[in-house]
């Protein structure tokens, strides 16, 4: 497989994953689990600040998940140009992370608010 390709499968099963995600997150089919989703202490308090906080987090990761499929696919096309998969790679991680970041926080924040 060259890098192109395993980039842009990579890209895109990620972001699948993170809308599948997403989707489970906002409406409430996103159980607690060793594997997916938000692991803070607040979250982990109870089943309901685990709904909360994913269903909070959903919009933000949805985005992530777009990005990161949207990066895969711009990467299929690249061509064979080392340095456009390099900067397609930076942009679509720097458009993955932020707003995963970004929702991670506010459910963090709202499992927090939910538990106090």
């Amino acid at each position: 497989m060259s890098e192109r390709a395993g980039a842009a499968a990579t890209f895109v099963l990620a972001g699948l994953t993170l809308l599948v995600m997403a989707w489970r997150g906002a409406t409430g089919r996103l159980r607690r689990n060793p594997f997916f989703g938000l692991r803070t202490g607040a979250t982990m308090s109870s089943d309901e600040a685990w709904e909360v906080a994913h269903r909070v987090a959903a919009r933000p990761t949805a985005y992530a998940g777009a990005a990161s499929i949207a990066g895969g696919l711009l990467a299929a096309v690249a061509g064979g140009n080392p340095t456009a998969l390099v900067v397609i790679g930076g942009v679509t991680s720097v458009a993955i992370v932020t707003p995963a970041l970004l929702g991670a926080a506010r459910g963090d924040r709202a499992a927090r608010h939910l538990r106090d």
